[in-house]
C-alpha cells in the first residue's frame, strides 16, 4: 500500500474516532447504557 494512502487511512480513521466515539459513549448514557 502506498505510505500516503496508509496515512490518509489512519488520519480518517482517527477522525471518525474522534467523531462517533463521543457521540456513540453520550447516546449510551442518554439511554442508561453503562457498559464500562
Amino acid at each position: 500500500m502506498d505510505p500516503l494512502l496508509a496515512d490518509l487511512a489512519a488520519l480518517a480513521d482517527a477522525a471518525l474516532a474522534g467523531v462517533l466515539g463521543p457521540i456513540y459513549r453520550a447516546g449510551g448514557r442518554e439511554s442508561g447504557d453503562v457498559s464500562g
